[in-house]
This record gives C-alpha cells, sequence and structure tokens, in this order.
C-alpha cells in the first residue's frame, strides 16, 4: 500500500511538471512525456548508434521553458524552408536592460565553429534580451525581421564555451487585444507567402476555420486538429536532425497523417497562412539531459515548432507535433463552449488506448484561470484498442465577467508509465448564453461508457 501510494505521489509530480511545461510552452512539446531523461545513454543525448550526438549548449537554471529557438525561415519552396530576411552588424554588442525580466538564463555554448546562431528562449526581441561581453574577436549580427542572432568569431577560435545572458519576461497573451489589422507591409510579404499549394490542403485550412473562434482560438483549434489526428513516426525521428535540415514536404505529411516535429511546424504554418495569420517555423533544440541543475542541449534534440505574429504580443510560439503512437488518444468536440456566470458546462472526452496491453490512466486538469473543474471518472482501466467516455465538468463562477475565458489542459497518463500521455485543451468562455440547468453535477451522471469504436 506505502509502494502504491508513493507511485502515485511520483505520478502526480511528473505530471505536475508536464502541465506547467506545457502550459509555460503554448503547447509545445516533443514528443510528449512527463519526465526528463535519467538513464545514462539518455543523460548523454544518444539516440541511436548511427545519428552521432555532440553537446551544442548548457542553460542553466532549469525551467519548464525547455525549447530554445536558434534559426527561424520565412520561405516555403513547397519542400524546403529558406530564410529570406537581412542581417546586420551591432557595432556594440546588447546588455541586458529590462528591468521587468522575471527570469534570467546563462547560456554556455559548446562550439568550435567560427559563426554561431545563438539559442533563445523566445522569438520576441521585446520579451528576450541578451547580454554578451564585448571581445574584440565576436561581431554580432541581428536579423530584426526573423529574430535571429549571429555571433562570427575572428582570429584564433576561443577553447572557453562561448558564455551570455538572455533575460526572459513572462506575457500573458490576452486574446481579446490580438488584432490582425495594421500588420506591417513587410511581415504580410514574408509571412503570409505561399507556393502551389494543393486545392485538398487549402479545403482542409478552410474547413477548420470557425467564424466564432478569436484569433488565438483559431490557432489553437488547428493546433488540436494537428495533434489529434497525426502519429509521430518514430522510425524517421532516428535522423532527426537530418529530417529538420532537410525540409518537409506537407502534401505527403497531410496524406498519411505521420510524420516528424518539422512536418507538423510545417502544416501549421501553411494552415495558418492561408487562414490569413501570419506565420513561420523556427528550428531550435528541446533538452535531452540534466547535470549540476544545467539542462543539456545535444543535436539529437533538435526540433521544430510554428511562430504565428500577433500583435501586440508579436511573435507566440506553438508545437503542433503530434505523440508517439503508443500514447493514449484523446478526443473532445467541440473544445470551445460558452455559458453565463454561475453555470455549469460539461465536456465529454472519447480516450483510446492506442497499446496492445491492458492499461490504468488517470485524468488530471488544469485550469488557468483557477476555476472549478473535475473530471469523472477520475481513473480508467482501458482494454487494449478500446475507447471509453469520461466527462468534464467546468463551473464558471457567479463574479465571472463577460468575455472572461479559461483554458483548462487535461492530461490522461499512464499509471504504469507515467512519461505515456497526452495533453489536449478545452476552452469555456463567459457569454450571456441560455443555459438549460446548473442542477445536473457528476455525481449523477453515467461515469464511463465503453464503445465498441477502435482507433
Amino acid at each position: 500500500m506505502r509502494r502504491a501510494s508513493s507511485v502515485l505521489i511520483l505520478l502526480i509530480l511528473l505530471v505536475s511538471l508536464f502541465l506547467l511545461s506545457v502550459l509555460s510552452n503554448v503547447l509545445t512539446g516533443y514528443p510528449e512525456s512527463a519526465r526528463l531523461p535519467e538513464t545514462e545513454k539518455e543523460r548523454t543525448g544518444r539516440e541511436t548508434e548511427k545519428e552521432p550526438s555532440v553537446l551544442l549548449f548548457k542553460v542553466s537554471p532549469a525551467t519548464p521553458q525547455l525549447y530554445w529557438r536558434v534559426w527561424s525561415a520565412d520561405y516555403y519552396t513547397g519542400r524546403n524552408w529558406l530564410r529570406t530576411t537581412d542581417e546586420k552588424v551591432l557595432e556594440e554588442l546588447p546588455q541586458i536592460q529590462d528591468t521587468n525580466a522575471t527570469r534570467v538564463f546563462t547560456v554556455e555554448i559548446n562550439s568550435s565553429q567560427r559563426e554561431i546562431f545563438l539559442p533563445l528562449a523566445s522569438a520576441n526581441s521585446t520579451s528576450a534580451n541578451i547580454s554578451l561581453e564585448q571581445t574584440e574577436n565576436l561581431e554580432f549580427f541581428t536579423d530584426t525581421i526573423g529574430n535571429v542572432y549571429k555571433v562570427i568569431e575572428h582570429g584564433e577560435a576561443a577553447e572557453e564555451p562561448l558564455v551570455y545572458e538572455v533575460s526572459w519576461r513572462d506575457t500573458e497573451v490576452d486574446d481579446r487585444f490580438i488584432s490582425l489589422n495594421n500588420i506591417p507591409e513587410e511581415i504580410i510579404d514574408k509571412y503570409l507567402q505561399l507556393p502551389n499549394i494543393p486545392l485538398e490542403i487549402r479545403k482542409l485550412a478552410r474547413d477548420l476555420e470557425d467564424s466564432s473562434y478569436s484569433v488565438l482560438d483559431q490557432i489553437l483549434a488547428d493546433v488540436q486538429f494537428l495533434r489529434i489526428n497525426f502519429v509521430y513516426d518514430d522510425q524517421r525521428s532516428k535522423y532527426l536532425y537530418e529530417r529538420i535540415t532537410q525540409g518537409s514536404d506537407i502534401s505527403s505529411y497531410i496524406e498519411k497523417r505521420r510524420g516528424v516535429c518539422i512536418d507538423a511546424a510545417t502544416a501549421l504554418a501553411i494552415i495558418l497562412r492561408i487562414q490569413r495569420i501570419p506565420a513561420r517555423i523556427s528550428i531550435g533544440y528541446k533538452p535531452k539531459g540534466m547535470e549540476d541543475g544545467k539542462l543539456l542541449y545535444y543535436t539529437t534534440g533538435a526540433h521544430s515548432v510554428t511562430e504565428a505574429y500577433l500583435p501586440p504580443y508579436g511573435w507566440i510560439q506553438f508545437d503542433a507535433t503530434p505523440p508517439l503512437e503508443e500514447n493514449p488518444l484523446v478526443k473532445v468536440s467541440p473544445f470551445k463552449k460558452e455559458s453565463s456566470p454561475g453555470s455549469k458546462l460539461f465536456y465529454q472526452f472519447a480516450i483510446t488506448n492506442r497499446r496492445n496491453l491492458t492499461d490504468n490512466f488517470k485524468i488530471f486538469v488544469d485550469s488557468k484561470q483557477k476555476w472549478n473543474i473535475e473530471a469523472a471518472p477520475e481513473k480508467l482501466r482501458v482494454k487494449p484498442i478500446q475507447t471509453v467516455d469520461a466527462l468534464l465538468e467546468v463551473t464558471i463562477p457567479d463574479d465571472a465577467k463577460f468575455g472572461e475565458k479559461d483554458v483548462v489542459t487535461v492530461t490522461v497518463a499512464s499509471l504504469k508509465s507515467p512519461q505515456v500521455a497526452f495533453s489536449i485543451l478545452v476552452i469555456t468562455q463567459v457569454e450571456n448564453v441560455l443555459h438549460t440547468s446548473t442542477t445536473t453535477t457528476l455525481r449523477n451522471t453515467d461515469e464511463v461508457a465503453t464503445r465498441g469504436d477502435t482507433f
């Protein structure tokens, strides 16, 4: 009994970290995992014997902001991504001047290359500032449109790692203030560009559009579609660094519904552009281990996400990378509902066990607004390739204001293997909507109904 309690406590801690990572990265994950690497093989970053792993940089202190971007691309050929934005030389290296920074990170780059792209926690240059010591050997370049920062080292290559600081200011995105009107022409020209896109992809983007959605709702709906209806190709990920640099064929990805992060980032960026939302991809890294309180970033941790331009907040990252096939599949429809203050809303979930063995799952919920959220049943026993239903109850406070919104993260995690988990979002918005009853509760509804359909 004591051992079972300890396992449950560990699971709760792991999923809590997982939820924090999901929220802080705005769905940034690759693929979903509730833990950091622990074994020596994982700690050194090795994924396969065929793909060499090279330590690129370290970040301290450790933080849920796990993805660090290095490079961005604006022009899509239909197969490859190119960066066509311009760089300019800065006479003086920047220094941290953000007195409102909520976090300051130290980055150590282990590279013998003379040309180094600097990792950043954010695309938005108003949120991240770099502080480098001025030396005669370093020449600093910046791309203010692509938000790319580069250092060229002249003379003999330094043996010591390049160390700099990045300040980070947490930004709370409120979609009531987002407006796509009056976007600068240079942003429109670069980030709405489209090659010859097949009609079926344009139709998919239009079918995903909902006139009742805000801009942020629409992006989250697109992300959720790509995460739920696609599968992460674990075989292709064995050479992930090469796959990312080689680009992505969006037509093949949409047809096969299987791929890696660069495919998902490309699909989301193109769908957003068709929907007239400026978007691009960025390339960076996720950590492959931790040592002495520092996150370790290797070539085998290469990752790609989508960035959308959302004034007045600038570039915001979204990750549509699908889960591993062994992870449970969770679906909800619709993912957004509206109701009045003091009412209750119910969402019905379909949870599919895609593994070839019976598994026990636990449902975790997290409310951004900290409203009263309950799930029933909290624990599920699901047979192989079987789907069961669960309910989520959202109670809107009596004093909630019209237009107020709550984003709820629902995570379904295996009790046997906590890293086998999948998260989706539901959105509740407060509006003057008539509702029939507030007396129904989870306690007087059927807890779960096993259905005969399979994945």
